[in-house]
């Protein structure tokens, strides 16, 4: 799978903190060391698409998405407040990360 891919799962489905049960039986918010290995990789590619995204909006824009922690919910509200984004620019934004990631 490239990052492409990969990157527009991680905004189409969007990421949340796994939930466990704590030693008490509640349910808590689980540490990065209690992931499974698919939660580690979801939490990875969020990582780097909310970069990617981050990495790509002005100042202004990054005002209104800065406080969301999935890059589902940053997109989301870009979407919604400047009609002039598109898959094209998502694309332009997913492919100058790709290109940061094989050089590096």
């Amino acid at each position: 799978m490239s990052i492409d891919n990969v990157a527009w799962e991680a905004i189409e489905k969007g990421w949340t903190q796994p939930i466990g049960t704590g030693t008490d039986g509640t349910k808590q918010l689980e540490g990065k060391a209690y992931y499974i290995a698919e939660e580690k990789r979801m939490v990875s590619e969020n990582s780097k698409s909310l970069n990617t995204i981050f990495s790509n909006v002005d100042m202004e824009q990054f005002k209104f998405i800065l406080m969301y922690e999935s890059a589902k919910e940053a997109w989301t509200v870009l979407l919604n407040q400047d009609e002039d984004i598109t898959a094209l620019k998502l694309n332009e934004m997913i492919g100058s990360h790709r290109n940061f990631e094989l050089n590096y």
